[in-house]
This record gives C-alpha cells, structure tokens and sequence, in this order.
C-alpha cells in the first residue's frame, strides 16, 4: 500500500528538511505564503 500510494514526484516536491529545533523559526516563512514545495521536519 505505501508503494501504491506515494507520488513518483515525491522526491522532487521536498525542498527542505529541518528539525524540530527549527521549526519556530520557519513557521512564520510558512504562515506568510513564502515556503515552496514540502517542508519535512525530523523529529
């Protein structure tokens, strides 16, 4: 099922990975309408 549901462009859409340290100061990027693509946040 995971292989079945993921999109072949997944890899392609993640611009940035950051941590859960991270994460208060990227949000306001976010609110604001200025992040691109998929943020994944390591936890």
């Amino acid at each position: 099922m995971e292989t079945d549901l993921k999109p072949s462009t997944l890899s392609e859409t993640v611009n940035k990975e950051i941590t859960l340290e991270d994460l208060p100061e990227t949000l306001p990027t976010i609110s604001k309408g200025q992040a691109r693509g998929r943020i994944i946040v390591k936890i």
